[in-house]
């Protein structure tokens, strides 16, 4: 297996086709913005290109204002909004602090309504969003 550190690159150039077409699976950004900026970036995008979209942002303030501390409380969570009707768009911005956060989110992989995009620092500080 050969891993590549993504080079750093203004996410702006490339943000329309990477929302427009799913089978991109990754964009990277700028070390100076960070991941939550190419993230805003990102949703504008979906906002602007799927103005019907239901936006999921799920992040630390996300959790402790709804009291989620645990995997069950998630799940419960993201069940009460996948219920609704319409696309659904979840927005990962680094790691949660919840044990299992990434088993909750792999049940809804494969759904064609809900698209998961998932957002950290790869090697040498490099903002990258990917699609899970």
């Amino acid at each position: 297996m050969v891993n590549v550190c993504p080079a750093e690159r203004d996410p702006r150039e490339t943000v329309e086709s990477f929302v427009a077409n799913r089978e991109e699976k990754a964009i990277a950004g700028l070390r100076a913005e960070g991941a939550f900026s190419l993230m805003d970036i990102i949703e504008a995008e979906i906002r602007k290109q799927r103005p019907g979209t239901r936006i999921i942002r799920l992040d630390r303030d996300v959790l402790c204002d709804n009291g989620i501390d645990f995997e069950r409380d998630l799940q419960r969570y993201l069940d009460s909004i996948v219920a609704v009707d319409g696309p659904k768009v979840i927005l990962v911005r680094e790691d949660l602090p919840i044990i299992g956060w990434e088993m909750c989110l792999g049940r809804y992989r494969g759904r064609g309504d809900i698209e998961i995009i998932f957002a950290s620092t790869a090697c040498k500080q490099v903002p990258l969003a990917t699609r899970l």
